[in-house]
């Protein structure tokens, strides 16, 4: 047989040549669609022995022996619906099909891996992680300049593993594959984990403040049914470790989620445990909640001698509990603008309009229930829809 180009070089070769650009091309702009075209992998649908014509290949589609004779090779006739499925099957290489998912399923934005669900680790010397699951929390491509291979890339993941009551661990991890990287930052989250107790299992223990380089995070404890109001990555970390009410907010650099996630893990590990609180502050610990109605409850007492009044009011302690737990720091709170139009003339003869309309629903129903809706106009005659019978005088 004749050598020639497509003999010599790889399918994989061939379709390089004709749909790829050169680097000087690329550099002036040429190719641009080149992309949208992809390479079709024509070995699809054929079969060694049908073709045009039903062949029967000795060792290729049969045996060698049959009945302990030689098989010839026999033409079995044409095969007329060969090339329409042969067409059919490559007119599918062109067609994209939609994929569906449900909304649960989706990561942070659209089709990226942020934020979706990795699934559970895998087994570790003999420990079985029954019901763990991990969320990825960044998987992003990095490039790498040596002196012998010159400028590589691979990926890099952020993976958060847990089993949702109070254990929880997270893991990095860099290759070519991505869901090989995937992979082995969720099995090292998984053999990283640490503990962290929860306030009647659905908050943190108490407000706290963390920080690490850059990135600051206020953490505040909410009641049961508020939710969880933080950053997605914080959100995907108290979900591996089944914490429902929270809120934090996140100061300094926010787009660097590795960072984030150190001092979020930080401000776990460094909770105080309402005894220790107790015995550095020589008080009794008391929590008083809106949703207890107020109702105090002593949380811890110290072990030693409880401070007196006097004794406070030398030292001149300060006994805020927000300022104690945070170190003395403040969280950043801004100004909530001002919509543009309030200010304007316009805009209190706005509110002139509807002054006479403010709680008017909410009196019509207080009066229906207090002397029947038939009786109303009776006793009020005035109190009509309109504002000028509204507004007018008994004469």
């Amino acid at each position: 047989m004749p050598s020639s180009f497509f003999c010599k070089s790889t399918a994989a070769n061939v379709w390089k040549s004709v749909i790829s650009v050169s680097a000087a091309g690329k550099k002036r702009g040429r190719g641009k669609g080149t992309g949208r075209v992809i390479a079709k992998d024509f070995n699809r649908g054929q079969q060694i022995g049908v073709g045009r014509h039903k062949l029967i290949l000795p060792g290729l589609n049969t045996s060698v022996f049959a009945a302990k004779k030689p098989v010839e090779i026999q033409d079995l006739g044409k095969n007329d619906e060969f090339q329409e499925k042969l067409q059919a099957v490559r007119n599918e290489m062109n067609t994209f099909r939609k994929f569906r998912e449900l909304p649960i399923e989706r990561g942070f934005s659209g089709r990226r891996a942020h934020g979706r669900h990795a699934g559970q680790p895998d087994d570790h010397n003999e420990t079985s992680f029954d019901g763990f699951d991990s969320i990825v929390l960044m998987l992003r491509p990095i490039q790498n300049m040596t002196g012998v291979m010159g400028r590589t890339k691979s990926m890099q993941a952020l993976v958060v593993a847990g089993n949702k009551n109070g254990l929880a661990g997270f893991g990095m991890a860099s290759g070519k594959d991505g869901r090989a990287v995937v992979r082995h930052a969720r099995n090292r989250a998984a053999q990283a984990l640490v503990y962290i107790p929860r306030f009647e299992g659905h908050t943190v223990m108490h407000d706290f403040f963390s920080r690490y380089y850059q990135t600051t995070v206020f953490v505040e404890r909410k009641p049961r049914g508020h939710g969880i109001n933080a950053h997605r990555v914080i959100k995907a970390i108290c979900e591996m470790f089944g914490i429902t009410d929270l809120y934090a907010n996140v100061e300094g650099v926010t787009r660097n989620q590795i960072n984030m996630t150190k001092a979020f893990f930080l401000g776990l590990m460094n909770q105080k445990s309402y005894q220790d609180i107790a015995n550095e502050k020589q008080l009794h610990l008391v929590d008083v909640r809106e949703e207890n109605y107020f109702y105090p409850q002593i949380l811890a007492s110290p072990e030693g001698p409880v401070k007196t009044d006097s004794d406070i009011a030398k030292s001149g302690e300060n006994l805020d509990f927000t300022y104690y737990i945070n170190d003395g720091r403040v969280k950043l709170v801004t100004p909530k603008r001002k919509p543009f139009y309030e200010g304007d003339a316009t805009w209190y003869k706005h509110l002139d309009r509807l002054d006479y309309g403010k709680n008017r629903e909410k009196t019509k129903l207080i009066l229906a229930a207090k002397y029947g809706s038939t009786k109303v106009l009776d006793v009020f005659p005035h109190f009509k829809t309109n504002a000028a019978s509204f507004n007018r005088d008994d004469t």
